[in-house]
Formats: structure tokens, sequence, C-alpha cells
């Protein structure tokens, strides 16, 4: 695991926005939170958060991170992070401290604690789309497609919660794409 360590995050509505596509079903427990993979330029701080419900999946940030180390936050922990409109707007920052088994959450002068979820997050990187193919048809379940549109919201300061959509073709996967994030909409099984 990643050893002790305290991330500054620019901006918290990026991992509250991760949240929403996290799963709430116990079946699939390592879903149940967002993956947070840290920048380790302390400097820079451009982290990764990525969350999935097998549905949709939301991966909001810096997605030269793609493929590293990460740690599962419980959903349950980050829904207790209270964002007004200003700090969504404005882009408010906080801190993740990470130790051994046990995460913290820093916003807004509350400090959130809890254990990180013990599990294997799932290989996200096999359902991308391929940028060079962008042709097909699909069927999409509407909630999910709502799901991603509050993510853009939040985390592209979007006025409307809409998304651009990109897909390789019938019955694969959507991708979403934001400015400081990317998502997937799985097609409807007929």
């Amino acid at each position: 695991g990643l050893i002790m360590n305290k991330y500054l995050i620019k901006d918290m509505s990026y991992i509250v926005a991760a949240n929403l596509a996290a799963s709430k079903e116990a079946v699939r427990y390592y879903l149940n939170g967002v993956y947070f993979v840290p920048d380790s330029d302390s400097d820079r701080q451009q982290h990764l958060f990525v969350a999935t419900d097998g549905h949709c999946m939301a991966i909001i940030g810096n997605r030269s991170l793609m493929g590293a180390q990460g740690v599962i936050i419980p959903r349950e922990l980050i829904a207790k992070i209270k964002m007004a409109k200003s700090d969504i707007k404005f882009g408010a920052g906080g801190e993740i401290t990470i130790d051994g088994d046990n995460v913290s959450i820093a916003f807004d002068g509350n400090t959130y604690s809890g254990q990180l979820v013990d599990g294997t997050f799932p290989d996200y990187q096999r359902v991308m789309v391929d940028d060079n193919k962008d042709v097909g048809r699909i069927t999409l379940n509407s909630d999910y497609a709502a799901t991603l549109g509050k993510i853009n919201q939040l985390v592209d300061k979007a006025i409307y919660p809409s998304i651009n959509l990109r897909f390789n073709g019938e019955h694969s996967p959507m991708c979403v794409d934001g400015t400081e994030w990317q998502g997937v909409l799985m097609p409807m099984r007929k």
C-alpha cells in the first residue's frame, strides 16, 4: 500500500463528483468508493480519481496517472463532504491523509476519518474507448448518463449537466469527454 502521506487536493469537487459513479451495492464492495491515485509530484498536486458502479465510470483529474497504484476511499466517507455552490464554482481545496489502512479527509474545517476499502479496484483502462475509432449506435440508460452530466457540472463547472459522447461501435462502451475528466458509459444489454 501507500505509505503515510498527506495529499493536498486543489479542488475537492473532483472527489465528490467521482463519488457519484461509485457503487452503492454490497456485492462488489471494492467498487464502493473512489480509487485515489496520488500525484507523486507534491508541487503539481494533480491527482486521479476513478469510480464505477459497473454501469458508468468517472475518471477525473490527471489521466497520465492511469495504471499507477492507488487506494479505494469509501463512498460513505466522501459523502460526508458538504460543498457549498461557491466551493464547487471556485474549486475549494482540502487534504487527504493515508496512513496504512486508514484515511482522513480534511475539508472546510472538518476532518472525516475511516478505513480504506480492502480489495483490488478493477482494470478500468480496458473499457476505455479507442480514440482512433468513433462509429456506431448505442442504447444508453438515461439515469447513468444523468450521473455523468452531474459529474461534468461539478468538475468542468458546466452551467448545464451536459455530456459529450464518443463511441467505438454497437455494443461498445461510450467515452464521455470533459475538459478535466473522462467517463465511460456502458451500453444496455438487450
